[in-house]
């Protein structure tokens, strides 16, 4: 791994044979982290993948681009209320949407668990279920925002507890 990217094993191996001696050099130069936009320059190299750099704390699925870019509005109609359902109903083709859809409901779930809490505990806790509706605000705009930038990351705390079949 190199500048927080992965390419395919055997650098220069996965070049193509006409692959010119300035791409086999911008290879080389990629290796070190000593040139700035890496990974702008090995991206264009025939025969390169450049991967995003992936930690277990961080889990982002990679889904096709062409699903993304015609899938956005649904994937952030997922994070508003019940609208949840129009990206589960509308774009079952789309796992892009899918994805964002099962996190708005794991959203949508959150909100209501925390509403029904909040009717129960006595007046004076109130507070408490005001810093819960706002925790459960900011992940909204936290998966609106990976929506948008085309990112398919878990949304922290409950992101895991539904997930689309795959």
């Amino acid at each position: 791994m190199a500048c927080g990217f992965e390419s395919r094993p055997g650098h220069h191996a996965s070049l193509p044979k006409r692959a010119s001696a300035s791409a086999k050099a911008m290879a080389d130069k990629s290796d070190s982290c000593e040139t700035s936009g890496t990974r702008d320059l090995v991206s264009k190299i025939p025969g390169y993948l450049v991967m995003p750099h992936i930690t277990m704390s961080d889990p982002e699925v990679v889904y096709d681009a062409r699903d993304i870019e015609s899938n956005k509005v649904m994937a952030i109609l997922a994070y508003i209320w019940l609208l949840f359902l129009v990206p589960l109903l509308a774009a079952k083709d789309s796992k892009f949407a899918q994805f964002h859809a099962h996190q708005g409901m794991s959203l949508f779930i959150t909100w209501v668990i925390v509403n029904v809490i909040g009717w129960i505990l006595p007046y004076t806790l109130s507070g408490l279920t005001t810093i819960a509706t706002l925790g459960v605000l900011v992940l909204a705009i936290i998966g609106i925002m990976n929506a948008y930038q085309g990112k398919a990351k878990p949304l922290p705390l409950i992101g895991k507890f539904l997930t689309p079949k795959s």
